[in-house]
């Protein structure tokens, strides 16, 4: 970018007679540059979005999509600070439509929700953000056949805390 600002600004200084010499030389450049930064992207950093590290506890995060779908995947790496020698990892996924808003806003809250929610390690830094809900996901047996996770706990819990509808008289009411 500075390369090509850098050529602007003495192509319009001094006129295209003086420059053009160099400009050639620049492009080259730029796309050895540009080469060279899409070999890190794809072989060295491999997707990786994210490496942190917190008392003892390391994190590596890489994401990806799949063109013409609209599924976010997520495969975190993590150790634990009990035992930092060897790397646990989870992927998850989850369609876009969680995280942005009908016009199109990205809404922090549901995203962070989703992280904390599905990699253990973040999740224990963020509880408020931990969200278990009840059939989270449904996974596919070998046979191909889904079989729902429901907790029955959980189920109980929800159906307890519904309020109890009055019973009616069994007469239709009439407006006035």
């Amino acid at each position: 970018m500075a390369l090509a600002g850098v050529l602007f600004y003495f192509d319009w200084k001094f006129g295209w007679d003086a420059t053009k010499a160099w400009t050639l030389p620049s492009v080259v450049v730029y796309f050895l540059l540009n080469g060279a930064f899409t070999y890190w992207i794809w072989f060295v950093e491999k997707s990786i979005v994210y490496v942190g590290e917190r008392q003892g506890s390391k994190l590596e995060i890489s994401t990806s999509t799949k063109k013409h779908t609209c599924i976010y995947y997520v495969k975190a790496r993590y150790t634990t600070s009990a035992d930092s020698s060897s790397w646990k990892e989870v992927t998850a996924e989850a369609p876009f439509t969680r995280w942005f808003s009908s016009d199109g806003f990205f809404v922090a809250k549901p995203f962070q929700q989703f992280l904390a929610s599905e990699v253990p390690t973040i999740g224990e830094v963020d509880p408020s953000n931990v969200v278990e809900e009840i059939g989270r996901g449904s996974k596919t047996e070998s046979g191909g056949v889904k079989v729902m996770n429901v907790d029955i706990n959980s189920l109980n819990d929800v159906l307890g805390a519904i309020p109890k509808q009055p019973k009616s008289s069994g007469k239709p009411r009439r407006r006035k």
